[in-house]
């Protein structure tokens, strides 16, 4: 649930674009309820015509690879609904056109009713998708976010794994006020001093952990060691066992 909670916003960022397909279903839907034929098969139509391109438009950056965390596919949500517009307004003319010549009064028959269903699978496919895209391109907002150790386990071990970004992860969980101590104390070993350096700042870190980086080979680390120490203790003596950057290991 906290996953989800933190790809909430995400999630309806990306909604966004399904406002115009939206927007028909609920007007058709009224028109139906009203018994207005005419107006509902035209409502129907555009909404079925604007969600079928939104979701044209939108379909690599929701079930493709790799375009989760690229500017690109964010852009392409904001312009989606925009493109969708125009056929849907165009699908509203043209059956109003072929509408106007038949008789008035006539019912909505059981097929034009089911036809309903189409823009609701349209729907959601796309917020199936969208749901997807925001957890999957949720890691780093959940490594900074988090508050429950199990989800920060979780993500820790991704990482790890291969399965989250490698560098991004460990880097806001080391940020991250509510990592648990024993993350915090294998993140210390970090390749990255950038990591290190935070991890030495984090106050979940235990003193121990970071006395044991006072002589890391990065200049900025062993000032955060000075800083989260105090200067009379740490004194930061030229070390006589330097580290190697480089040689530091996540496992």
């Amino acid at each position: 649930m906290e996953v989800f909670l933190i790809a909430l916003p995400g999630f309806l960022f990306h909604a966004y674009s399904t406002a115009p397909m939206l927007m028909g279903m609920i007007v058709a839907i009224y028109w139906l309820r009203a018994g207005e034929r005419k107006v509902y098969l035209c409502s129907l139509a555009g909404s079925i015509a604007g969600g079928a391109a939104a979701l044209m438009i939108l379909w690599g950056a929701l079930f493709g690879d790799g375009l989760e965390h690229s500017s690109r596919a964010e852009v392409i949500f904001v312009v989606a609904p925009i493109y969708a517009v125009l056929p849907q307004g165009i699908a509203y003319a043209i059956s109003a056109a072929v509408l106007r010549r038949n008789p008035e009064g006539e019912e909505v028959s059981p097929l034009a009713r089911n036809a309903l269903l189409i823009p609701v699978i349209i729907l959601a496919i796309m917020l199936v998708g969208m749901l997807r895209l925001s957890m999957k391109g949720n890691d780093l907002a959940v490594a900074e976010q988090a508050r429950n150790p199990a989800t920060l386990q979780r993500i820790f071990e991704a990482s790890r794994a291969g399965r989250a970004d490698p560098f991004g992860v460990p880097l806001f969980l080391a940020q991250n006020p509510n990592t648990p101590p024993d993350i915090l104390t294998q993140l210390a070993r970090h390749e990255h001093p950038s990591v290190r350096g935070h991890v030495a700042q984090n106050p979940q870190t235990p003193l121990t952990v970071v006395e044991s980086l006072r002589h890391d080979c990065a200049a900025f680390v062993r000032e955060a060691v000075q800083n989260r120490l105090g200067a009379e203790k740490t004194a930061l003596e030229a070390p006589t066992a330097p580290h190697v950057c480089g040689a530091y290991s996540q496992r």
